[in-house]
């Protein structure tokens, strides 16, 4: 092979960079990254998002525990997740770094190895120097396998905020992004990033749109507020009505995980992700193992005041936080804040967005900006026809627009509704990731007629940006689900 005649040096700069940000969350964790193009422009880019259930919420786990308010240090949640990984005997430091190794491993993997890559960290503003250090330490390390000869740490962290506020704004200041934010100059905005754990919130003038400047109002600022935190309140008033409802001796044989099997079906996916302020209470059929024996109350009633007493402690620190900001910009600048931009996961939640609104009533009421649609990251279709190799009808497309809030509705044409040899009802179901993608995998979806119901089937679908959520319904009823193994299509 002929020599190219070019230095070391000179052969890493002529290679294509990439700037990729790494978002180590509570709850979730995810890379984004952006291509600089010749004309000073940004492709932006991100690959999955992945939940951070590998031993438990790392993000809570890196600040030294001195350092977290007592409500989190004595969180049940918190201190369950600890003992867990203080079981399998795995420092903070040595979970992190294995699990962001898993994340980049499956993002850098469809790199080209000759790509440089300069990697950003974003951190919670109240977490210490000393945490900060513990991350950087956790990427550093060797069994993260993140840095080399391409691959590069950026020397500062960025605030969570200050990188939701530049990701925000830039967006909105180039035509066809975020146009409905309709940001000017001398616009006051405060952008509060609701999180798992967290939340962080930040404000800034801006002082022209093309090119975007602005100037920070006051510094960031942090609480640890968030989705996550509302898990401990909602687990006392689990265990406190099913004592007080469900017979003694039944109670007594229950153990943490039946807990924790009831609590994922009606609270995460329904009451902590659907709750609002206007919303009635919700009655519930419980498990056999919290019936007992004896035959009495078979259901457990949620009343709106036990879920809004779940959320209040939380949502009510936001809602505060932001109402001082609003207060403080004021005196700084003497001009009232014109957007309240809410971003993060656990800003989508309405009982949240409504709280915020009632708390800013009393003062001139800015924009309260929330995302209405998003774009779907994924296709999922079923198949027409016996057998598989026939047309696919596509219920939801790479790009189409769904609903940010409620759930989008998708029928499924009555072709697609087949029998297994054992009498079993399924559908071939189809998924596809990116634009254009092929639909090469296909499982079996298994469900059960729902009684008494129209025979009209329909998936409910909700992307929350990162990950498509569906359920299949007939008539007023959910159906459950189960899917079988893959198979070529």
């Amino acid at each position: 092979m002929a020599s190219s005649g070019m230095g070391p040096e000179q052969q890493q700069t002529d290679r294509p960079t990439i700037l990729a940000g790494i978002d180590f969350g509570t709850t979730h964790s995810a890379i984004s990254y952006a291509f600089p193009e010749p004309d000073g422009r940004f492709h932006l880019g991100r690959c999955q998002t992945y939940r951070s259930s590998l031993y438990g919420s790392k993000g809570l786990s890196i600040p030294h525990k001195d350092d977290l308010p007592k409500d989190v240090r004595v969180s049940d949640k918190l201190d369950k997740l600890t003992k867990e990984r203080e079981e399998l005997d795995v420092s903070a430091v040595d979970a992190s770094s294995k699990y962001l190794g898993e994340l980049w491993r499956q993002f850098h993997e469809n790199l080209d190895k000759n790509t440089n890559v300069e990697i950003t960290v974003t951190v919670p503003a109240i977490w210490p120097l000393d945490a900060r250090e513990t991350l950087l330490r956790a990427i550093r390390s060797r069994s993260a396998n993140i840095l080399g000869t391409n691959v590069h740490l950026g020397q500062n962290p960025v605030v969570e905020s200050e990188a939701a506020a530049i990701a925000l704004l830039s967006a909105s200041a180039n035509t066809g992004h975020l146009e409905g934010l309709n940001f000017k100059e001398k616009d006051t905005v405060i952008i509060c990033d609701c999180g798992g754990g967290t939340t962080d919130l930040v404000s800034y003038q801006v002082r022209s749109m093309r090119p975007l400047a602005v100037d920070e109002t006051s510094p960031s600022k942090c609480i640890y507020a968030g989705a996550a935190l509302l898990d401990d309140g909602f687990m006392k008033l689990l265990r406190a009505k099913t004592g007080a409802e469900c017979p003694k001796q039944a109670v007594k044989d229950l153990k943490d995980k039946d807990y924790d099997k009831f609590a994922d079906r009606i609270w995460h996916s329904k009451m902590k992700k659907r709750h609002a302020v206007d919303m009635g209470g919700q009655v519930f059929d419980l498990p056999l193992k919290f019936l007992g024996k004896q035959a009495g109350q078979s259901t457990m009633e949620f009343t709106a005041a036990d879920i809004h007493g779940v959320f209040d402690p939380v949502v009510n620190k936001i809602a505060n936080l932001i109402g001082s900001e609003m207060a403080e910009v004021k005196e700084q600048t003497e001009e009232q804040v014109t957007h309240v931009v809410i971003a993060g996961g656990f800003g989508r939640n309405s009982y949240l967005r409504q709280k915020i609104e009632y708390k800013t009533k009393g003062q001139p009421t800015p924009s309260i900006v929330q995302i209405e649609t998003r774009a779907s990251g994924e296709s999922y279709g079923v198949g027409i026809g016996n057998g598989n190799g026939g047309p696919i009808h596509w219920l939801v497309r790479w790009g189409h627009k769904l609903s940010a809030e409620d759930l989008t509705p998708r029928p499924v044409p009555p072709e697609a509704m087949r029998h297994s040899p054992d009498g079993r009802c399924f559908l071939d179901w189809y998924r596809a990731k990116g634009p254009g993608a092929k639909a090469g995998i296909v499982r079996p979806l298994y469900y059960r007629n729902a009684v008494g119901e129209p025979g009209d089937l329909r998936f409910d679908f909700n992307w929350d940006g990162t990950k498509m959520h569906y359920v299949l319904c007939q008539g007023n009823q959910q159906l459950p689900l189960t899917l079988g193994e893959e198979y070529d299509a």
